[in-house]
């Protein structure tokens, strides 16, 4: 694996919006990704099917990996792991989780997907709620993956919590412990993901300089490959908009994770540069309050990198497709549209402006979104002006 032809590690659950964003990418684009996969219960069977198959009632996972197969196909290189809110798990899920015998589930369950996919990246497991061995299944498991994998994906997740840098080193040698090299050094399968989480508005400097004393005070593991991944995208844009009660109201939103990493970048002097990650502008929780009991307000919204921009507009006497039709028909008027990379989801919102509005449902436009932060990350990188602050 050429690690020189990654630019950028979207994170992405296997969501129906997720899963369109990528799909549409220009094949140059998906070139160009390594994407980290976390797996998520797929949605509902028909009928036919739980009465054939009564256990999967609450989705089966399988599904979403067969889905992803269709998407990138078999020849290219993922991180797979699995998702931590309750509220995207079933039974399988929790059962991969299981500590006993050295994670055995999850071990065996990776194994038995490389046979499909040979560049699978599998995530060390950690539930350290339920693990009682006093770290040894955690051990057991890193070198049973270790033994089975070109590589082997690490996720510490740093920002939300109140330890500072040594503590998270802390963290990382405890983890890594009985897998070092005699040296000392960590396994040069090992791939470190430093996950920043939600990062609030004006927090980017905050959250760079705790990465870089991470990888200070960790710098004599030698970690290979290191990705810093986050998001700046709100469990609700509408938190943003000033004026609720406005039929059209135009905003932005600044990303944190790309200022952040452009930090990183001018004050981290390790053998290593870390690889840019992030959640493709969707948040990265799933909003449980959110419902469209009375419908719900039309937006569509635009990444530039740096900076997102949002039009919405009530419906009023408007059905969904017109007001999706006027939303678009705004966007496309305006002067850093034009500087859009050419994508999928680009075109939707000219095809939208013009009459032929695909769909007019949330999740479509959450695609489309994704859809082109992607294309313009990637592209950015390309050219350099992702590395300019």
């Amino acid at each position: 694996m050429n690690w020189n032809n990654y630019y950028y590690v979207p994170f992405l659950k296997t969501q129906e919006a997720e899963f369109k964003a990528v799909q549409e990418l220009s094949e140059d684009v998906k070139e160009r990704i390594l994407p980290f996969v976390i797996l998520t219960k797929a949605r509902s069977n028909g009928r036919a099917y739980l009465e054939r198959n009564p256990d999967k009632i609450d989705g089966d996972i399988d599904k979403n990996i067969e889905k992803w197969k269709n998407v990138f196909g078999v020849s290219s290189p993922f991180f797979l792991d699995l998702s931590s809110e309750a509220v995207r798990q079933n039974a399988q899920i929790m059962d991969l989780m299981l500590p006993s015998d050295g994670y055995c589930n999850w071990v065996q369950f990776v194994r038995e997907k490389k046979k499909e996919f040979p560049y699978i990246i599998p995530l060390i497991q950690i539930n350290d709620a339920a693990d009682t061995s006093d770290g040894e299944n955690k051990r057991l498991q890193i070198e049973a993956l270790l033994g089975d994998f070109d590589y082997v994906g690490y996720r510490e997740e740093i920002f939300s919590s109140n330890d500072d840098a040594n503590d998270f080193a802390g963290y990382i040698r405890e983890t890594l412990e009985g897998v070092l090299l005699a040296d000392g050094k960590a396994p040069t399968k090992l791939i470190l993901i430093l996950d920043v989480g939600y990062l609030f508005p004006n927090k980017h400097v905050q959250a760079a300089d705790k990465v870089v004393q991470i990888l200070n005070a960790i710098s004599d593991l030698c970690i290979q490959h290191v990705i810093v991944t986050g998001t700046s995208f709100p469990l609700a844009l509408a938190d943003f908009v000033e004026d609720q009660k406005a039929v059209e109201y135009e905003g932005t939103l600044n990303s944190e994770t790309v200022p952040m990493y452009q930090c990183i970048n001018s004050k981290y002097f390790g053998r290593v540069m870390p690889i840019y990650g992030d959640y493709a502008l969707i948040h990265p929780v799933k909003n449980t309050a959110e419902t469209y009991a009375r419908g719900w307000i039309p937006r569509i919204d635009v990444s530039c990198g740096d900076i997102m921009h949002f039009i919405r507009r009530r419906r009023k006497n408007r059905d969904y497709k017109a007001t999706y039709q006027d939303v678009a028909y705004r966007i496309i008027s305006k002067k850093w549209f034009s500087g859009i990379p050419e994508c999928w989801g680009k075109d939707k919102i000219n095809d939208a402006a013009w009459g032929k509005v695909e769909q007019a449902i949330p999740r479509f436009w959450v695609a489309v979104r994704a859809n082109i932060h992607i294309s313009t990350i990637v592209a950015q990188i390309n050219c350099s002006k992702f590395f300019e602050d």
